[in-house]
């Protein structure tokens, strides 16, 4: 039995005129919609389905400029993946 390639991406997605919470739906849009993704690989076998970690951070609630933005979302990214998959994690303003 071959196994299924894992592929990550990062990516970040800008939300102007955001704030947190509206953010976090979005977030949780995308992920149950690749938790409910049914895919089959080239030979129509059934294939894991995708997860995603997501962290949110807003400018100006959470951080006073763009690289810090980045910053902080790419921590609050981390402590999502430590407490697993399909985990979304919200800074909080002065903690990822």
């Amino acid at each position: 039995m071959r196994g299924h390639p894992v592929a990550m991406f990062l990516f970040a997605v800008a939300l102007p005129g955001t704030s947190s919470r509206q953010a976090l739906i979005v977030a949780e849009r995308i992920r149950s919609t690749l938790a409910s993704m049914e895919l089959d690989d080239r030979d129509g076998n059934p294939i894991p389905k995708p997860t995603v970690s997501q962290g949110i951070a807003t400018f100006p609630q959470d951080v006073g400029d763009a690289m810090e933005l980045v910053d902080v979302a790419d921590q609050a990214l981390y402590i999502a993946k430590k407490r697993g998959r399909d985990q979304i994690m919200v800074a909080v303003k002065g903690h990822p």
